[in-house]
């Protein structure tokens, strides 16, 4: 938990103890209701890299939801990869914000970027 967070739970636990509550079991009942919010503030993004069963080629692009994703281009429901389906996903990275993903992905799709997937994969393949 960070900083942040920690202060942002401590500020509701105060908050849920200074309420008008009398028993003793409602105010834990609180406190543990407080303490399953969920403090992400921001969201991340997958950039991924699927690769075809059929013709061997990489597909290379970013998603908030890497599952519901995958699912729409097995599917066929994304144009320019409905041809070539069905799709194993080979490599994701998790990036902060959607400026990053589009970056990387960009760079995924360069001559270096395209080298560096293809290290990676072979390492990740090679380990395990």
């Amino acid at each position: 938990m960070t900083l942040f967070e920690n202060r942002l739970y401590n500020r509701f636990v105060r908050k849920a103890l200074s309420s008008n509550l009398r028993a003793p079991e409602q105010v834990r009942e609180r406190r543990r209701a407080v303490r399953t919010v969920d403090f992400r503030i921001s969201t991340v993004y997958y950039v991924y890299v699927l690769k075809s069963k059929t013709d061997q080629k990489r597909y290379y692009g970013c998603t908030k939801d890497i599952g519901r994703r995958l699912k729409k281009h097995n599917d066929g429901n994304v144009k320019s990869t409905r041809n070539r389906r069905p799709f194993i996903l080979e490599y994701f990275e998790i990036v902060d914000n959607l400026e990053e993903a589009l970056k990387r992905e960009r760079y995924f799709k360069s001559g270096f970027g395209r080298k560096y997937v293809e290290r990676k994969i072979k390492a990740l393949s090679s380990n395990g």
